[in-house]
């Protein structure tokens, strides 16, 4: 009768304790960083904006980012001398990060690799005048392509 008690209670503390063993691979598995979808472009994210929305991404292009203008290009352009429109397909808008400010306007008018959360609905949310498109890319680092 003691060996079938020892057996009950080890069966018993089983059941107790897997699920907590559970919970924490799954707590640990969460806790790691989450890896950037690498080498897209403004024309990607915006022709497909579910696929990347609320992931990290490292998307490259021509960075415009003065007073009035935070976007991302999918080609090098002077937006002070286009006569037309540029296709809204080809301009990502980009958020700066705050404390960074002079670091990323150091970038502007060049090519650069920006790495960053997307967010299809950011325009949903907040106000940028400036805006090209209706999600944002939240500036996390910012390198220039050589």
């Amino acid at each position: 009768m003691i060996g079938r008690r020892t057996r009950y209670e080890l069966v018993e503390t089983n059941q107790v304790f897997c699920p907590v063993l559970l919970l924490a691979v799954i707590a640990s598995d969460n806790s790691t960083a989450e890896e950037a979808i690498p080498n897209v472009t403004p024309r990607e994210v915006n022709l497909d904006p579910e696929t990347y929305h609320d992931r990290i991404i490292q998307v490259t292009g021509w960075l415009d980012f003065r007073a009035h203008v935070r976007a991302l290009y999918q080609y090098e352009i002077d937006v002070s001398s286009l006569e037309g429109e540029i296709p809204l397909e080809d301009c990502l808008t980009v958020v700066e990060m705050e404390e960074d400010w002079e670091l990323v306007e150091s970038h502007s008018r060049r090519h650069v690799v920006i790495t960053g959360r997307y967010l299809g609905n950011y325009l949903y949310t907040h106000i940028i005048l400036s805006a090209c498109s209706d999600g944002a890319v939240e500036i996390e680092s910012i390198q220039l392509v050589e």
